[in-house]
């Protein structure tokens, strides 16, 4: 309403939100987002409950009458049952995947999985919802530094390097291609729009150990100048094998030769 100001008299009623983080992954340079929503367990539910009832259920009563319930539920669903979670939804078990004529019992029992249908009013609920603050990007694939194995501060020139330390997230790399590769590049690469030199200028660099958030290689092959280091990963930052690869190009570093 216009004129009315928010003070102490006034406060505006505060509508149910949640935060949204938006994560970007280096596949096709598309985001996407999750919700990081508050969490609360059910003792919390039923302590909550017994304060509000009107017929003065104590807590006691509450969670006796929950495990009972939820003990029941349970023993419904290992055998197969859908469970109707009163206002909530469904809960059932479903295939997921593809099936094939030639699929045997084992192998399709391998595809089961708890689905959840929700209700009409538990999409409402969600339809009700406000964003009330979005994070920062987070990088699911990103190479932090590249460092002298030796002499780990020294990162954005490395002198004579041999084995090299290579720190980032979700950078380990296929067990078939165990190697990564060096471009040699202009000293301000960082400052354009990236436009990676022609892959038969990239020079094949071997890799001799491999995780998901470091690297050991070895440069002593290559000759002194400005390099970008291009890894290609095919797992996601949580180890998950992924459709297809990622590619993560470093920052520049320098190479010295004395």
């Amino acid at each position: 309403m216009a004129g009315i100001k928010h003070d102490i008299f006034y406060t505006p009623e505060r509508k149910p939100s949640v935060d949204v983080v938006i994560k970007k992954s280096n596949l096709t340079g598309e985001n996407y987002a999750s919700v990081v929503s508050k969490k609360i367990d059910m003792k919390s539910l039923i302590k909550s409950a017994a304060e509000h009832s009107k017929l003065n259920i104590d807590f006691n009563t509450i969670f006796f009458a929950a495990m009972v319930l939820g003990e029941e539920m349970m023993k419904y669903f290992e055998n197969g049952y859908t469970i109707e979670l009163l206002d909530f939804g469904e809960l059932s078990p479903e295939m997921r995947g593809k099936v094939k004529p030639t699929d045997t019992p084992l192998m399709l029992q391998k595809q089961l999985e708890p689905s959840f249908k929700p209700s009409k009013k538990t999409k409402e609920a969600v339809e009700n919802l406000t964003i009330n603050k979005v994070r920062d990007v987070a990088l699911q694939h990103t190479i932090y530094y590249v460092a002298d194995f030796y002499q780990r501060q020294m990162r954005k020139t490395l002198t004579n390097p041999d084995l090299v330390f290579i720190s980032g997230k979700g950078i380990k790399l296929s067990e078939k291609e165990p190697y990564c590769y060096a471009a040699k590049v202009s000293k301000d690469f960082e400052k354009s729009f990236k436009c990676l030199p022609e892959k038969s200028e990239w020079k094949k660099v071997c890799v001799l150990a491999s995780y998901p958030s470091r690297l050991i290689a070895r440069f002593n092959e290559l000759e002194e100048g400005f390099y970008v280091l291009i890894l290609h990963s095919p797992y996601s930052a949580g180890g998950k094998k992924l459709k297809q690869e990622v590619e993560i190009v470093s920052d520049v570093f320098e190479i010295k030769r004395s």
